[in-house]
This record gives structure tokens, sequence and C-alpha cells, in this order.
């Protein structure tokens, strides 16, 4: 199974969805809906079209019923989390460690540093830091914190 963060590395920001990708759930969305709502069955939808797009096991690629699926995930978080202040992480040290474990596994299958680092978006000197980083460790788990 893929780690929740790779099968989100090329989602795309709402910023770059517009009108006709949006078609399905724009005919869905009542007026009276508040913008939070709306703004987040925006990103469900997004994500689950996303998903849909990439072969997601059990995702239907249809967007009516992706559509569906992101207005009763929002009604479903409205009615768990409605009424009170929400702050969401944005859960940078999990996407970085995730990150730094499909950054091991390349290099460790003798991809190039140059190769990890396009593919990643990272620089080739930040590939070789991780590389670094996960070598002491992996030594560290090894063999602890020897007294000199």
């Amino acid at each position: 199974m893929q780690d929740a963060s790779e099968l989100l590395d090329a989602r795309p920001d709402l910023s770059q969805v517009c009108g006709p990708q949006l078609a399905a759930l724009d005919a869905l969305l009542a007026p009276e809906w508040p913008p939070l709502w709306r703004e987040l069955c925006t990103s469900c939808f997004v994500t689950l079209r996303h998903l849909a797009q990439g072969g997601a096991a059990g995702l239907d690629t249809d967007a009516h019923d992706l559509a569906r699926l992101a207005l009763a995930l929002t009604m479903g978080l409205a009615q768990d989390f409605g009424g009170q202040p929400l702050y969401i992480p944005v859960g940078a040290a999990l996407m970085s460690a995730a990150k730094t474990r499909r950054i091991v596994a390349a290099l460790r299958s003798g991809n190039s540093y140059a190769a990890v680092a396009r593919r990643h978006g990272v620089t080739e000197r930040r590939v070789r830091q991780i590389e670094a980083a996960w070598r002491a460790a992996e030594i560290e788990k090894r063999q602890g914190k020897l007294p000199l």
C-alpha cells in the first residue's frame, strides 16, 4: 500500500482548479452553504478526483459520484466539528518523513542524486543531506551512542 502523502504528491493545488473542472460539484452545492463549507467540499472533491484519476482502488472516476462523496464528507466534517474552532496542522513532519523514506528508497534502488532530486523537487545537496541523516540514524539504531 502506498504512503498517504505519496498518494497526494501530484494533487493539484486548489488555486489550479477552475470552473469546468468543478462543474459537477457546483451543480450540487446549495446557495445557502457557508463559504467554509464550499472550500472544504472543493478540497475534498479535488482530492477524490486526483485519487480516482490515479487509479486509487475502489474510486469511480465519474465526476458526479465524486462530487456526491465530497458533499457527504463535508457534511460529516460539519456534523463532527461544526460550531467549534478547529486548527488543522499542515503535517509538515509527517509529510517530510514520508518524503525522506521515498528519497532514501530511490537512492537505494540505484537512482542518481540528480534523478532523485528532480523527481522529488529538491536539490542534489538536499538529497545528500537526507541520505547522510538517514545513514547516521541507521548507525545509531544499530550501535546506539557509544561512549568515547
